[in-house]
Parts: structure tokens; sequence; C-alpha cells
């Protein structure tokens, strides 16, 4: 019997990072060139398989060829660090509805815009020109994210960089630590 592979993080912060975020880093960012070159296979995980025990034991139940991946590095989160701010806080700021951000986290985290500049520019000039465009537009408005959401997203930020670095940090020593489960 195959056991099912599982990160297990503190928060869903965390989870939110890894999976929106530092898993695509690690194969086709700032890691896509490190050594040795299939390092990135064990990574490759679905939403399920990152699991959240707050307060518990943290770590992975597979082997990783490569696991020290410096998620709070100041000049990647200087790059992605605005978008995954903008997803946690809509997530923070909507949990469980009648924004539903995390089913679109779940399925799609590319369709979240990184900014309402981001969002208005999608409904006023993409959306009109490309079909692609459209269509995340309209998966957009029936998950309940609108400009509104957008700006009142960056008006109140619930979570913020220093948040983030702190999760980064705790994320690192989760994907460092071997659990046997």
């Amino acid at each position: 019997m195959t056991q099912e592979k599982k990160l297990i993080v503190n928060s869903m912060e965390q989870k939110i990072i890894f999976y929106c975020e530092m898993e695509g880093q690690i194969s086709d960012g700032q890691w896509e060139n490190a050594t040795p070159h299939d390092h990135y296979k064990a990574w490759c995980l679905k939403w399920d398989e990152i699991e959240v025990r707050p307060n518990k034991v943290v770590g992975r139940n597979f082997y990783a060829v490569k696991d020290n991946y410096n998620f709070s590095n100041w000049e990647l989160l200087e790059v992605v660090g605005d978008r995954i701010l903008t997803k946690i806080n809509l997530y923070r700021m909507w949990p469980s509805g009648p924004i539903y951000p995390l089913q679109l986290l779940k399925e799609d985290p590319w369709c979240i815009p990184d900014s309402a500049q981001e969002y208005f520019s999608l409904e006023k000039y993409w959306a009109t020109e490309n079909e692609y465009w459209a269509k995340k537009l309209t998966k957009l408005k029936e998950n309940g994210i609108t400009l509104e959401i957008m700006f009142e997203v960056e008006k109140h930020l619930l979570y913020t960089h220093k948040d983030l670095i702190r999760d980064c940090d705790l994320l690192k020593l989760s994907c460092r630590n071997f659990i046997w489960r």
C-alpha cells in the first residue's frame, strides 16, 4: 500500500504561500535551475496533499532530494510578496463567504489578480480583447471577487510583510523536517 504524500504546515497562510507561489518557484522560478535537475518533482503537490495542523508537528512524509529552499529570501519576496499578500488577505477577510477566494486558490490561484490595478486592467482592457481574460474575469465574479473587493483588500491589510516573512521561515522548517507517519 502506497502512503499518501503529505506536507504538514501550521496555518492556512503557509499552505497558501506554498501552493500558490513557492511550489512554482521551486519548479519554474527562483530554483528552476538548481541541481539536481529533478529536485522539483517531489514538491509537485496537490492542494489536498498540504495539510494544516495548527500547533502540531510539521514536516513532510516523502523523500525530497533537495529541501533547503529559502522562501524568506528578501529578493524573492520583493518580486512575489505583494501577490502572496493579496491572496492571503482575500482569504483572511473572507475565509468562508460570501466571497470565495479559497475555492479559487485551490482550483486556479493564478486567476486572482495581484492587485486592484491588475483587476482594473483585466476588467477594462484585457477581458474585452481576449476570450481567455474574459473567462478569468467571469470566474472571479462568480466567486464574488470584484474591483471593489480588491480595493478593500488593499485598504485593510490583515496580513503584512512581517507576517509573510515569519510564515515563510516556518514553511522552510516544514519542508526540511522529514516525519514518519
